[in-house]
């Protein structure tokens, strides 16, 4: 049995044994019975218990870890694919990192990543203004359908009948890459991993026979767990980088750190032509930035948060806050008490009671208790979502206000701040007419236009 996080998996045998037993079953379905059998005598005796409806016995493919896993490979999920197909043009770099960042997660599936997804990856440069044009428009589109297109992967296997493994790696002005091949018993070429890399500015003004071996050292590497122990047959079209591997003379070198490195695999070099080499030139690794939710329409997330005050008018020493996701537009009001009360009050008068029903509502867990969110849900369908404890970072976008929001009150209030629950709206006020960065325009403005 394999775990992978959360999800478990007990594999069935790559040769079925379709013969059939006394009992009339046929001895590959009798062989994964016996392995659950075990299995769940070993969880019985340890105490642990799982969830019969999430179990599935005898199928031909399952989901793991987002993956789609059959005896023919993997390959992504359809809901996956949809959530990509359905991404909107990303409006600013916030947008577009998380896009790539989604993307980047299935470059094993893509060929000729780098190539497509540079025009994209050249906005994220700081000497770069975000200027969408034709030329990212073109990429955006079709890295979406070249993830519609992804092909089955197979999973290399090690077994004493098993056919060679071939990696093939190459590089360009902008990166490495390189695609592992296993060979089927008709000698076809079963596609099992793509890899790539991206060079970085000092990277790209190397030799091309410099770049042609910093690309096999990165591929390799990438690819190691792969191919340790394992004999294999490795090509690549630069017939001069197989003479400086086989005879190396570069001592003081770089280089000769990175062929030190390539000797530690056992394999067999060759030589293939450019116009052969088509899968594995060009691609690059690109780092994975964080997927990040996109909110595209008005009060479809509200984040809210309690800010500690000085006691002022009337005992007020809490402020609490809740801002637009999209907008930045904050609402906030001088609370006595935080407690649950209090907050669903807030909520209802100055929330629901304004924009209506917002999709969703962010909050930490200090607030809101159990039965207070069922019945909110029951009876206004509002999603309470909550963050993730002694991090809030994770509810940034009303975390990063309090302190514009705060400095604001103090200078109204800088004679005697026990009056700041009077100058609430009017720092509330300038707050709603300045421009944000993010948007670039005021929340006021957003809303009412």
């Amino acid at each position: 049995m394999r775990l992978f996080i959360y999800d478990g998996c007990i594999k069935g045998f790559l040769d079925k044994d379709e013969r059939e037993n006394n009992s009339r079953i046929r001895n590959f379905v009798l062989n994964l019975i016996e392995d659950a059998v075990e299995i769940l005598t070993a969880i019985k005796r340890t105490g642990m218990t799982i969830n019969a409806s999430k179990c599935n016995f005898g199928v031909s493919k399952v989901e793991i870890v987002g993956f789609i896993c059959s005896e023919e490979g993997k390959y992504p999920t359809e809901n996956k694919i949809q959530k990509i197909l359905s991404w909107p043009k990303p409006n600013n770099l916030k947008e577009l990192r998380g896009f790539l960042g989604l993307t980047s997660f299935y470059r094993v599936w893509i060929q000729n990543y780098s190539d497509i997804a540079d025009p994209l990856y050249k906005l994220l440069r700081k000497d770069k203004s975000y200027e969408w044009d034709k030329n990212q428009n073109l990429a955006f589109e079709k890295l979406k359908k070249k993830v519609t297109e992804a092909p089955v992967l197979k999973a290399p296997t090690y077994t004493e009948n098993s056919e060679r493994l071939i990696l093939t790696v190459d590089a360009s002005p902008v990166g490495a890459g390189g695609v592992l091949h296993q060979e089927n018993e008709n000698g076809e070429r079963m596609t099992c991993r793509f890899e790539s890399y991206c060079f970085k500015e000092r990277e790209r003004r190397y030799s091309q026979i410099k770049r042609e071996l910093f690309a096999m050292m990165k591929t390799l590497k990438k690819m190691r767990m792969y191919l340790y122990g394992v004999k294999f047959l490795l090509e690549t079209d630069c017939r001069p980088l197989i003479g400086l591997i086989n005879k190396p003379d570069l001592p003081k070198d770089v280089s000769f750190r990175w062929i030190c490195y390539i000797f530690q695999f056992d394999f067999d070099l060759s030589h293939i032509s450019g116009s052969d080499n088509l899968v594995a030139d060009a691609l690059a690794r690109i780092q994975e930035p964080l997927f990040h939710t996109h909110i595209s329409t008005l009060f479809g997330k509200f984040a809210i948060d309690l800010v500690l005050m000085h006691a002022g008018v009337g005992k007020k020493k809490y402020l609490i806050v809740a801002r637009d996701d999209l907008s930045g537009c904050v609402e906030a009001k001088a609370l006595s008490n935080n407690d649950a009360d209090s907050v669903w009050k807030f909520i209802f008068e100055d929330i629901l009671c304004r924009f209506g029903v917002v999709g969703k509502l962010v909050a930490d867990r200090g607030e809101l208790t159990a039965n207070m969110i069922k019945n909110i849900y029951e009876k206004y369908g509002l999603k309470i979502a909550f963050t993730t404890s002694y991090h809030p970072q994770s509810n940034g976008m009303v975390e990063r206000g309090h302190g514009p929001l705060v400095a604001s009150l103090s200078k109204y209030c800088v004679e005697n701040s026990y009056f700041w629950t009077q100058k609430l709206r009017l720092a509330l006020w300038a707050d709603r007419i300045t421009a944000k960065r993010i948007t670039g325009e005021a929340p006021y403005k957003l809303i009412y236009g």
